[in-house]
């Protein structure tokens, strides 16, 4: 927390559990790095996901200095790695779950950035890069810390917490034995139990966050297509297909449109097609600051990938609010049937609603109906 309170481009989130993982062994380093996410998760939510990655740095942690890698430097610096290879490799892995294409996001998002805007690494790599490459300095100023600790620490202290259960004499046995001790096969298996309970934490934890977030855009999506809707006038829309800005009213509603958009920093795109057997015809598409929309009457051909809602879209029934996530961001797009007094569709009134605030978005391939993402 005093990390990110001063600004500093490190997260310095690991020195307590490496420094106890070191000194108390696997049992306290993995419930001090499993307690310290859930303790961060109150004031930020996402924490609770890294769980998992602060589990296997105090267990790899205990490994590590058992073994003497903090003695030496070649050791030290293949803990920096051990530790970055977990806290940014992995750690990148569960923002990318998170966050999607996000790469803005997060201490290291600066940095992301500017790798992805050099055009030598894709989204993806641009943020592994990013997150790895920043999680090695951050490590390597953890290891020293942790290395001054030690330091500090009384012998007297790590000796203690290091004395293992003593086994009383065998009577069946003239040899001394060689089987894991008691102290030893309690702390596996409740290492091994927290690990998965880290491992099923987090992808429930993930799977219920995504879910409210779909709930949340869903809401958002349909009543912003909902009243998009509202203010086209089902009449007049063959004009404004066929005479565009020289229709009466079209300069009017497509402003009304526009303020809709603008109310909230979640929409990505509002427009309205009417859907016919050759495709999506365009009756509103707003311009963006990237790329103009489309003119009134132009024809945009259907994605085959969403095939399965042509049937409905071309009856004019309603659709269930469409989801997609891949390399153009991960988007929620709501579509809501016009009717006029005879009961009949005349159009569809859309809404693109960003669920990431991806700052870098590529809008450069044609938008239509059946692509939420484009």
């Amino acid at each position: 927390r005093i990390a990110a309170a001063s600004g500093l481009p490190l997260y310095m989130d690991c020195p307590g559990t490496i420094f106890v993982a070191a000194v108390g062994g696997y049992l306290p380093g993995i419930v001090v790095g499993y307690l310290s996410n859930l303790t961060n998760s109150v004031y930020d939510p996402v924490s609770v996901f890294y769980c998992l990655a602060s589990v296997l740095i105090a267990l790899s942690a205990t490994v590590l200095y058992r073994r003497g890698f903090f003695r030496k430097v070649p050791g030290l610096l293949l803990s920096v790695l051990v530790f970055a290879v977990l806290g940014g490799g992995l750690g990148s892995l569960i923002s990318w779950a998170v966050y999607g294409t996000d790469i803005s996001d997060g201490t290291s998002g600066p940095f992301a950035v500017r790798i992805y805007n050099s055009g030598l690494f894709p989204l993806f790599t641009a943020k592994l890069s990013a997150d790895f490459l920043l999680d090695i300095a951050d490590k390597a100023l953890t290891v020293l810390l942790v290395l001054l600790l030690l330091r500090v620490v009384p012998y007297r202290l790590e000796s203690v917490l290091q004395v293992p259960l003593r086994r009383g004499p065998n009577p069946f046995r003239d040899e001394p034995s060689k089987s894991m001790s008691l102290r030893a096969k309690i702390t596996l298996l409740i290492s091994v139990s927290i690990l998965l309970i880290a491992v099923i934490g987090t992808c429930i934890t993930f799977l219920l966050y995504r879910q409210a977030l779909i709930e949340e855009h869903t809401r958002v999506g349909v009543g912003v297509a909902e009243l998009a809707a509202s203010v086209i006038e089902p009449d007049a829309v063959d004009s404004y297909l066929s005479e565009g800005d020289d229709a009466p009213g079209y300069g009017e509603i497509e402003q009304r449109l526009y303020r809709i958009r603008e109310s909230s920093p979640d929409i990505q795109y509002v427009y309205v097609y009417r859907i016919l057997p050759d495709g999506c015809h365009v009756v509103f598409d707003l311009d963006t600051d990237d790329l103009p929309g489309g003119e009134p009457g132009d024809i945009i051909p259907f994605d085959p990938s969403f095939a399965e809602y042509i049937p409905a879209l071309l009856a004019g029934k309603p659709i269930e609010p469409i989801v997609s996530d891949d390399a153009y961001g991960w988007l929620l797009t709501a579509y809501v049937p016009v009717y006029n007094d005879a009961g009949e569709c005349v159009c569809y009134a859309a809404a693109d609603i960003s669920m990431e605030k991806l700052r870098n978005n590529e809008r450069g391939k044609c938008r239509c109906i059946w692509a939420s993402s484009s």
